[in-house]
């Protein structure tokens, strides 16, 4: 059972986006209740995508259906004059209160850092709002010891937990620069191929979260979590250190904006009474059937599923069969 109000929050904001049956309060916003909306496909480089492209990281979604305070945040950022005075309270807009550089060491369409580069669009220009950009290794065989040199200065860290990291809180004032890597939990070839992220300070969650709302399984112990989860628990841990007003921290949930909807989305293709695969039951099965590969047992049931498929097959043609001679002699 969560216990840190940062996980509690998102694990009720992420509730938001699975429909329920009937709702008790009438119509709500979509900043409300998200779920009451689901993308359409669209095309974009060249291939069919959702939400966002995950070539580009163009937003795909209306506009009208994004969270208020990415809506606001991406006025000020394009450059409208008349947006850039502060909002009112209630109309913030989303703040990092770093500069987030996100690396990227996974497949695109596994990594939720793109999430970050998606909704918060990048600008030379962050207008105090925490600037963010992409490093892309995503598609590169090999990484070179000087592949990534910017070491940073004095006020850059990297958020990757080791032996030789330190709470995050316990350096928070020192942070201008967050660098997170999206790979696949702990296992990048840029830790242990490049200098200069072996160099790189290091800090790792205060409170790091008891669960991972994340549908991709690991072994790697409690507190993991996915990219983008970790950048949400990374700025709240930062601003509950300095002098931000409550709707900033607020606001942090909507970080995970498409990452709800993907949960969501994934959760309603599931077979009636399937555990849902970011859920402890869910991820144990996965782990289950890791285990099972190459075994007789994993072998057996392969063989099993095999011949099912096959006795349907049969069945298929023999009523399509039957069909065709009912249709011949009418």
């Amino acid at each position: 059972m969560p216990t840190n109000p940062a996980e509690i929050e998102l694990k009720q904001y992420l509730s938001t986006f699975i429909p329920t049956p009937t709702t008790t309060d009438g119509d709500a916003s979509a900043e409300d209740t998200p779920h009451t909306w689901r993308s359409q496909r669209s095309k974009c480089c060249g291939n069919s995508q959702s939400l966002y492209c995950k070539h580009c990281f163009r937003l795909l979604a209306p506009e009208e259906m994004l969270p208020q305070s990415v809506i606001d945040r991406r006025i000020l950022l394009s450059g409208n004059k008349d947006s850039e005075s502060d909002p009112a309270p209630a109309r913030r807009p989303l703040r990092l209160p770093f500069d987030l550089e996100i690396v990227l060491d996974d497949r695109k369409g596994s990594a939720t850092g793109l999430h970050a580069v998606s909704l918060l669009t990048t600008r030379e220009s962050s207008l105090g709002l925490g600037k963010v950009s992409l490093l892309d290794f995503s598609e590169t065989q090999e990484i070179f010891p000087d592949a990534y040199s910017d070491v940073g200065n004095g006020s850059t860290y990297l958020l990757f937990p080791s032996v030789d990291s330190v709470p995050l809180q316990s350096v928070a004032n020192d942070i201008e620069t967050l660098v997170v890597l999206d790979c696949r939990w702990t296992k990048s070839r840029l830790i242990r191929k490049n200098e200069a992220f072996k160099q790189m300070k290091k800090v790792h969650l205060t409170h790091g979260p008891s669960e991972s709302f994340f549908w991709r399984w690991h072994n790697q112990g409690r507190g993991m979590c996915s990219t983008i989860e970790a950048i949400y628990y990374a700025a709240h841990e930062m601003m509950m250190t300095g002098r931000w007003e409550a709707v900033d921290k607020n606001n942090l949930k909507h970080l995970l904006w498409l990452f709800g909807h993907q949960r969501a989305r994934i959760r309603e293709k599931l077979p009636k009474g399937t555990d849902a695969p970011d859920s402890v039951e869910g991820k144990e099965w996965q782990r289950g059937l890791k285990k099972q590969k190459g075994t007789s047992r994993q072998l057996r049931h392969k063989a099993d599923a095999q011949r099912l498929e096959e006795k349907k097959r049969q069945k298929d043609e023999r009523l399509k069969a039957s069909r065709k001679s009912n249709t011949t002699l009418s």
